[in-house]
C-alpha cells in the first residue's frame, strides 16, 4: 500500500522530496513487518521444539511401558503379576508406585475384608 502510494506520487508528482518520503516510509514499515514475522517466527520454532520434545518424551514412555508390560505378562504368579501391573500403571500416571502398599491393598481387596462403602 506505501509502495502503491510511492509510485502514485511519483507518477502525479515528480518532486524528489516526495519520492524519498515515501521510499523511506516503505522501507520502515518493511523493516518493521518483517520484525515481527521473525520474531513470530522464533517463537513458533521454540514452541515446536518443546513440542517435539515432549514427543519423544511420550514415546520412550510407551517403548518403556510395552517392554514393562511384556516382561510382566512372563511372570508366573498372578499376585506378583497383579502387583507389578498396578505398579506400572501408577508409575505411568505419575504417582508413586511403592510395591508394599500395592501389595497389601490387594491382599485386602482379595481376602473380601475391605470396608464397606458408605451408603
Amino acid at each position: 500500500m506505501i509502495i502503491a502510494a510511492g509510485i502514485a506520487v511519483g507518477v502525479y508528482r515528480s518532486d524528489d522530496m516526495a519520492l524519498a518520503v515515501v521510499m523511506t516510509a516503505a522501507g520502515a514499515f518493511s523493516q518493521v513487518l518483517s520484525f515481527f514475522f521473525f520474531r513470530n517466527r522464533a517463537e513458533e520454532r521454540r514452541m515446536m521444539l518443546r513440542v517435539l520434545a515432549d514427543l519423544r518424551d511420550d514415546a520412550e514412555k510407551s517403548v518403556r511401558a510395552a517392554r514393562s508390560l511384556a516382561l510382566i505378562e512372563q511372570v508366573q504368579q498372578p499376585l506378583l503379576r497383579d502387583n507389578l501391573t498396578a505398579a506400572v500403571a501408577l508409575e505411568l500416571s505419575g504417582a508413586s508406585a511403592d510395591l508394599k502398599d500395592i501389595h497389601d491393598s490387594m491382599n485386602l481387596f482379595s481376602d473380601g475384608s475391605a470396608p464397606d462403602s458408605p451408603r
